[in-house]
């Protein structure tokens, strides 16, 4: 009998991990600058979660939160351990409610993309955008949909006084690798998607553009904007063998932050830098995914490109690049871009349990 109730028992825990979350949708008219006219955003990236989740990383989002106060997060991708063999239904679910959790009891607005190792997970993604919206102040959607990219979205920020869309924050589904382990690039029919999002938007505007930031997980194609050529003479210099232009390369003067291995990019270039450079919007683009690099800087084309460092201890990185970035915007001046990490090094010599050493 008792282990007839076992099985009965486990087989109830597994269904409920399939039924939809009930939550008070928020949605993205609740972003808006503060009195100030002010409005931070911070980026948590390649957490790579599984139900099993280190002190560290809940202290020192603990921490970051309550020092920084966001008005809105972002999860980059990789928010998940994919390859993880116990990713079940109810251990994904676990493991997104703790990476999620210090921030929802803030009850501060949250959304996430998806990234390569969060599509290796059995669990589809429709499903994990479910648990996700597990709290009040997610505000999520599914977004625009074509084949398996998922969570394309467009969330609208409105000025101090609540009384207009001012800024456009977009999502993109930047996918995984292809049958051939080769890192797909952003696709065609989601840049149209953004021209369309955008052109509307502008329509609505009186014919003005809407300044935007976009955050996908794999980098763009075009980081080596920010590099400049050099050779393996150069202590400096890192071997940079997954861009358009292999070689050795450090960063331009003028760029912040590490460049400390090399960015992974999509096999191949569907224009999607060159659509955001003719509509005209987009003043940043973020992206994660290498978790040892922080470089940022700004394109000749006026366009900030922000590599996010891993965020975890659950992932591989650099422990003095483990961390967070943190983007500010101000409503008197739209058009810059305020952007710097916070990292455990930061808190760890009186607040954050230290491990040390590199974890897999």
């Amino acid at each position: 009998m008792k282990r007839f109730l076992s099985v009965i028992l486990s087989a109830v825990l597994l269904l409920t991990a399939f039924i939809p979350c009930v939550y008070a949708k928020n949605d993205s008219a609740s972003l808006k600058f503060d009195e100030n006219g002010k409005f931070k955003i911070m980026l948590i990236a390649d957490t790579h979660y599984t139900d099993q989740v280190y002190d560290e990383c809940t202290e020192f989002f603990n921490l970051v939160l309550d020092d920084e106060k966001p008005d809105l997060v972002v999860f980059m991708g990789d928010n998940v351990k994919g390859y993880w063999v116990g990713s079940t239904p109810m251990s994904v679910k676990s493991a997104i409610s703790q990476l999620v959790e210090p921030v929802a009891e803030r009850n501060i607005p949250y959304t996430a993309i998806y990234g390569n190792h969060d599509y290796q997970t059995l669990v589809a993604k429709s499903l994990q955008t479910k648990y996700f919206n597990m709290y009040d102040s997610c505000i999520m959607e599914n977004g625009y949909t074509y084949l398996h990219r998922k969570a394309n979205c467009s969330y609208l920020i409105k000025d101090s006084k609540g009384e207009k869309d001012i800024y456009n924050l977009i999502t993109l589904d930047s996918g995984t690798k292809d049958a051939e382990e080769k890192l797909m690039p952003v696709l065609t029919q989601q840049i149209d998607w953004y021209k369309e999002t955008v052109s509307s938007l502008k329509e609505k505007n009186g014919g003005e553009v809407i300044p935007s930031i976009v955050f996908q997980h794999i980098p763009i194609y075009e980081v080596e904007k920010l590099f400049e050529k050099s050779d393996e003479t150069n202590e400096n210099a890192v071997k940079c063998s997954a861009i358009a232009n292999p070689g050795y390369y450090v960063l331009k003067d003028g760029v912040d932050g590490e460049l400390r291995g090399s960015p992974k990019v999509p096999y191949t270039n569907t224009g999607e830098y060159d659509a955001f450079a003719q509509m005209g919007d987009v003043k940043g683009v973020f992206f994660a995914h290498d978790h040892k690099n922080t470089y940022c800087g700004t394109t000749d084309d006026g366009i900030m490109l922000g590599a996010v460092p891993t965020s975890s201890f659950q992932s591989s990185g650099d422990n003095d690049l483990r961390g967070v970035r943190i983007i500010e915007l101000d409503e008197n001046d739209l058009n810059k871009i305020e952007t710097r990490c916070v990292f455990y090094e930061d808190y760890k010599d009186e607040d954050v349990s230290w491990k040390g050493g590199n974890y897999p």
